[in-house]
């Protein structure tokens, strides 16, 4: 049972963020490889940094708890009752890869942070690193699926919201596409995963999944069939990476732009840019 959260001496809005997650994690942690949330209250953080990957990451500082959660920490012979209760050091399993991945994003978090240089290309970079197991090619057991980037202004901002998608696994050898929400977003065909009549849908037909269907979207399959080249170290690969690359940075600098001077009636100019560079993308996916 949750301890009452008018007695914690904490903003309103963290309150009704605790009881939102809350209610969630029942659904929400169901499944077994349980994720992560981090709520940013920016009424309470006006700077600094934070990451989170598959691992706990609240250690001493716990400003909610179960009324049990102690008692049940010495029962189980996960705490010994001295000093505070660490929860991630008494709960977490030892998970190095989540560790490792925790400790590699915190360490280009602060670099970039420090330099006081944090942008999107910053964030790009960070899901980019391999080294540190933050990016993971397709032939890993556990590869990086789509990655995506979110620009949000102050809400009292004129400024919009700016969103970047890969659309494919792979941050390091994919493209990051802006997409900003308007009343006449196009999004491309290429992008949408086939759907199937209710009556040969494995997720609809009973009992369920039963077989299998190819739900790739076109992007998606065309990356694929040009992963191999973009992954080695044939010169044609390289320069495909290098071209794209450098068009996603002109790219950025020009969204940058364009979200410092918004206005709501330039939301027009934006509403075809995802389906527009997704189809522009495919075009140096055609491998003969």
């Amino acid at each position: 049972m949750l301890m009452n959260l008018d007695a914690l001496d904490l903003p309103e809005s963290q309150k009704t963020d605790i009881r939102i997650m809350s209610a969630c994690a029942p659904g929400y942690c169901s499944f077994q490889n349980q994720r992560p949330a981090l709520l940013d209250d920016f009424t309470e953080e006006r700077g600094g940094c934070r990451n989170i990957s598959n691992c706990l990451t609240i250690e001493t500082k716990i400003d909610l708890m179960s009324g049990d959660l102690k008692e049940h920490a010495q029962s189980s012979g996960f705490w010994d009752g001295e000093g505070d209760l660490n929860f991630a050091a008494a709960y977490g399993k030892e998970n190095e890869s989540a560790a490792a991945r925790f400790g590699r994003g915190k360490e280009l978090l602060d670099k970039f942070a420090a330099a006081g240089e944090f942008g999107t290309l910053s964030m790009f970079e960070i899901l980019r690193d391999c080294e540190g197991g933050i990016c993971r090619g397709v032939d890993h057991e556990f590869p990086t699926a789509a990655s995506q980037v979110s620009s949000l202004p102050h809400p009292d901002s004129q400024h919009s919201s700016c969103h970047w998608f890969t659309g494919t696994p792979d941050a390091a050898h994919s493209v990051f596409k802006p997409f900003v929400f308007c009343s006449t977003n196009r999004i491309s065909r290429h992008i949408v995963s086939p759907t199937f009549p209710d009556n040969e849908d494995p997720a609809k037909v009973k009992p369920r999944f039963q077989e299998q269907v190819d739900r790739a979207h076109t992007l998606y399959k065309k990356h694929q069939k040009a992963y191999p080249l973009l992954t080695s170290d044939n010169p044609k690969g390289q320069e495909i990476i290098s071209v794209l690359r450098r068009l996603e940075t002109q790219c950025v600098k020009d969204m940058e732009s364009f979200v410092e001077n918004f206005t709501a009636d330039k939301a027009k100019e934006v509403e075809d840019i995802f389906k527009d560079l997704v189809e522009s993308e495919m075009k140096f996916y055609y491998i003969k």
